[in-house]
């Protein structure tokens, strides 16, 4: 209470008020009081527009509360200033435009919706929910072409299961082998990653393509993950996420990786040792990506526009979470062993 009583004094004072709003400010975010904490903020920018704390700090509490136009304005005059990477804040703005383009939706406005999900896609090409959902409006209104270039399009730079779940649902009404050749257009946009194999085998599984689909999930098997996430040990309140990533990813399989090879197996030679040893891998493998929070680390099998977990603007990312590194000590083999292989340890006990 003194500490507050010494900044609340502070701001009676011309050449110490906006040291006051800093103190005052950092007691509202320590205390949780977002309401105080933007009236404050609002102030201290319009004292001192140039500054950096006031300006980011102003732009995340808007973005925190939903305020999106007057997020937006922030945003703009602080590329104007130089305080917001211009890319950063291209980035920003795409995701504002996703939360704009549903709320014109939610009011019946599809030609605005449509419009501002385009721009989101546009200028978010790293993230898979905003071309889902600029797809999913598209196909919604039935121009199936449209949507699949916009799949297409993020598929480039950014695969994904759910951008390949749309892309199936465009195809819906094709015979096995036309939608396994739709996909193969589809691979065609990034034919190295892991999303690209699993989609391809996928589409072959339902084909009964069963050679086609082991190629592709032996490539699975051997291409990386998405990386695992720079995250912030200690961030300040509003800490600004880290440009790139900075630890590498693991290749190997995963839960969904494993399930597919035991659907495969069980398809082409029945319920057996194959599929059961492609099960048991399943419950240790290393965990599917997710969206991680560059902030606090936090997980989450959706994407938002603010972390579930800290409440941070704009910081998921598709990554393999960072704990998995710790948990994937086990070595991780190409193939299951044989059937005779694993007989080897029993065999070996029951002769002694």
């Amino acid at each position: 209470m003194a500490a507050k009583g010494f900044f609340t004094a502070m701001l009676e004072r011309p050449e110490m008020e906006f040291l006051g709003l800093r103190g005052l400010l950092n007691q509202a975010l320590r205390a949780g009081d977002r309401g105080t904490a933007l009236r404050l903020t609002e102030r201290a920018a319009a004292l001192r527009p140039d500054t950096t704390w006031a300006v980011e700090n102003l732009f995340e509490l808007e973005a925190r509360e939903g305020r999106w136009d007057a997020a937006l304005e922030t945003l703009a005059q602080a590329v104007k200033r130089r305080i917001i990477p211009r890319e950063r804040a291209r980035h920003h703005r795409g995701v504002i435009l996703y939360e704009l383009s549903l709320t014109a939706l939610a009011s019946g406005d599809r030609a605005r919706g449509r419009n501002l999900a385009a721009q989101a896609q546009a200028l978010t090409p790293d993230l898979a929910a905003p071309a889902a959902h600029h797809a999913r409006v598209l196909l919604q209104e039935h121009r199936t072409g449209p949507a699949a270039k916009a799949i297409e399009r993020a598929w480039r730079t950014i695969p994904h299961p759910d951008l390949a779940q749309i892309y199936g649902a465009i195809h819906d009404g094709a015979a096995p082998l036309d939608r396994l050749k739709s996909f193969e257009r589809l691979a065609a946009q990034n034919p190295d990653a892991r999303e690209t194999h699993l989609a391809v085998a996928e589409a072959a599984l339902d084909a009964q393509l069963w050679g086609e689909a082991r190629r592709h999930l032996e490539q699975a098997l051997n291409a990386p993950a998405p990386p695992f996430i720079a995250r912030l040990p200690n961030p300040a309140p509003f800490a600004v996420p880290p440009a790139a990533d900075e630890s590498p990813s693991l290749a190997g399989p995963t839960p969904r990786l494993c399930l597919m090879m035991a659907r495969l197996e069980e398809a082409e030679h029945g319920v057996g040792p194959g599929s059961r040893e492609w099960l048991d891998r399943a419950v240790t493998a290393m965990p599917d990506p997710r969206y991680v929070c560059a902030v606090c680390g936090g997980d989450s099998l959706e994407w938002r526009v603010l972390c579930p977990h800290c409440g941070s603007f704009d910081t998921l990312a598709w990554r393999t979470p960072a704990w998995a590194a710790a948990a994937n000590t086990v070595p991780i083999l190409a193939k299951p062993p044989s059937a005779e292989e694993r007989q080897l340890p029993a065999a070996h006990s029951a002769s002694g």
